[in-house]
């Protein structure tokens, strides 16, 4: 797990993680009912290495300002527009 692999990597020791609420990080925007016994193996982690893990408010992505803002530029750098015209220039792509 990716996260294991940087605890165990990392030169300096690590106290808190905040992630979004992603389903790869959290059940907490599961109802109730959906939410698996066993804890999220992400919080499972976090709770073996005695992080605080931290969730962004949900619905308001500036409360992770900085990550937001980074993943937008490797969006904007790692995607491409095109602006179709007409079928011939589709099918050309």
């Amino acid at each position: 797990m990716f996260l294991r692999n940087l605890i165990e990597h990392c030169p300096f020791k690590i106290t808190k993680i905040r992630t979004d609420n992603g389903a790869q990080f959290t059940y907490a925007l599961l109802a109730e009912h959906l939410c698996p016994t066993p804890p999220h193996p992400f919080d499972a982690t976090c709770k073996a290495y005695k992080l605080e893990h931290r969730l962004t408010q949900f619905r308001h992505p500036w409360t992770n300002g900085q990550v937001e803002g980074t993943n937008r530029m490797i969006k904007q750098y790692t995607t491409k527009t095109y602006i179709i015209s007409n079928w011939k220039n589709l099918k050309r792509i």
